[in-house]
């Protein structure tokens, strides 16, 4: 199989992508064919000075966001960065 883009935090570009490629080369006994079009490696975002995260159960969902503010400030909001 084939992806174009692969994505992750920051904070999994080494080691967690690197054993992915590892992992893939020993499945198939040789180095893959670029499996992976695009790796992008994004920022945390922070939320009150903390790693946004499930566990720490600090992220806000969309359903949360659309209370201070309209869909179009938050589409806006997400055209204005690359990512």
């Amino acid at each position: 199989g084939e992806l174009d883009v692969h994505a992750g935090g920051v904070d999994l570009k080494f080691p967690h992508h690197d054993n992915e490629i590892a992992q893939s080369e020993g499945f198939l006994g040789r180095a893959p064919q670029q499996w992976v079009n695009y790796w992008l490696h994004t920022g945390h975002l922070n939320i009150r000075g903390q790693k946004m995260s499930k566990s720490k159960k600090n992220f806000v969902t969309v359903e949360e966001a659309l209370r201070s503010c309209s869909s179009r400030q938050l589409r806006l909001l997400f055209l204005l960065h690359k990512y």
